[in-house]
């Protein structure tokens, strides 16, 4: 399947897919070769793909096997109609749900330029698996439904479905990459850009950094971590806002050696710069100033150009700081 996807993206041969017949393309195929409904939205060069699934999750709220081969499935239409097509997409997005309660939903994001990347053997598998965004989470819009529901509800307005209707459809585009949802019916979504992306890839990593990381682990307690990309006419920037605490016990590496306050915070700042580092150059993304990363009680500002350098180990962080 891999080399067909191959020949089909990468020969010089007619698009299988026209562009001015994506939406149905995707729909037909899935519904030909995997018996499933979807519907689809456009926005710029992003395509999205809702999944009704039933029985989304298992019993302890596990995702159900057949669900995940249901939307693999998907994942893989998608991927060939994306690239054997004349159409420029960037991203495409798939969300599942189940439409007996959908309150949760599964989004899944993929850079189309990292599939073709991935089948033509320049990225390694797992690598490819760390590059899709994947969340598991309550759509905004719900939660905005609720909130209305309540105000209403305390002001004594009875028929609010009207009102709350027209303030959820007004909304005809998700503000951001985390706002892409299924609501009632209507697909949020939004022309993700690769800053974008970048920043919330960024943000994953840094999350399975703190996770996976037995001395930070040992160190700190991860809470959070939010990334954006900011334009301003001041120079373009990736901002990533870090929150964790201080662990009660003491804390020593495994050599038996305790570091000190600010030793610990120059190791955790080399790794957050070179997950910035290695991200943004490995999408050759360079429409950027500076890159600023805040853990508590202390911010650090780095330029691009010493982005790459500290990613290589040529800056030493504690110099910076």
């Amino acid at each position: 399947m891999a080399c067909a996807l191959c020949i089909a993206a990468l020969s010089g041969c007619a698009p299988t897919y026209p562009k001015d017949k994506i939406d149905e393309a995707i729909v037909d195929l899935c519904k030909r070769e995997y018996n499933l409904d979807v519907d689809t939205k456009i926005k710029g060069k992003t395509i999205g793909v809702y999944l009704p699934v039933d029985n989304l999750f298992d019993v302890v709220f596990n995702l159900d096997q057949k669900a995940s081969k249901k939307i693999n499935d998907v994942i893989l239409g998608v991927s060939r109609v994306t690239l054997s097509t004349d159409a420029k997409f960037d991203f495409y997005v798939v969300v599942a749900q189940d439409p007996k309660v959908p309150e949760v939903e599964i989004v899944y994001i993929r850079y189309v330029h990292d599939v073709k990347r991935f089948l033509l053997g320049d990225i390694s598998r797992g690598e490819y698996a760390k590059k899709a965004l994947i969340a598991i989470k309550t759509p905004p819009q719900a939660e905005r439904e609720r909130i209305l529901r309540e105000l209403f509800s305390k002001l004594n307005i009875d028929d609010a479905d009207e009102m709350i209707k027209e303030y959820l459809e007004g909304e005809d585009k998700a503000y951001g990459i985390g706002e892409i949802s299924y609501w009632n019916k209507k697909f949020f979504i939004n022309d993700i850009t690769l800053a974008e992306f970048a920043a919330k890839q960024i943000e994953e990593r840094i999350k399975f950094e703190f996770r996976e990381n037995k001395d930070l682990n040992k160190w700190y307690e991860f809470k959070s971590v939010e990334g954006k990309f900011i334009k301003a006419p001041s120079g373009n920037r990736f901002v990533f806002n870090v929150s964790m605490a201080n662990r009660v016990e003491p804390l020593y590496l495994d050599s038996g050696i305790e570091l000190g306050s600010s030793r610990k915070r120059q190791l955790v700042f080399q790794g957050l710069v070179t997950i910035a580092g290695n991200v943004l150059w490995a999408y050759k993304f360079d429409d950027f100033e500076r890159v600023d990363i805040a853990i508590p009680e202390q911010r650090l500002k780095i330029s691009r150009d010493t982005l790459w350098k500290a990613r290589k180990g040529k800056v030493k962080i504690g110099e910076l700081l």
